[in-house]
């Protein structure tokens, strides 16, 4: 088994973060153009999925209220 190097994980963890936060950004912005909340949720997963990032849809509508 390899042994991973704690400031090699920060940096993975770090880059992750921004990965993330880039589409979340983007994802946002998708959303705010739709009307109902139902079309902002499948518009806020969509733009998640194309980047790579799995999405529950349903549980993600559950969690917001919509």
């Amino acid at each position: 088994m390899t042994k991973i190097n704690k400031s090699a994980l920060r940096k993975l963890e770090r880059d992750t973060e921004k990965t993330v936060k880039k589409f979340s950004d983007r994802a946002n912005r998708a959303a705010a153009k739709q009307s109902t909340p139902e079309r902002q949720v499948r518009a806020y997963a969509n733009e998640l999925r194309k980047a790579g990032i799995e999405v529950d849809e349903k549980a993600l509508r559950k969690q917001l209220g919509h």
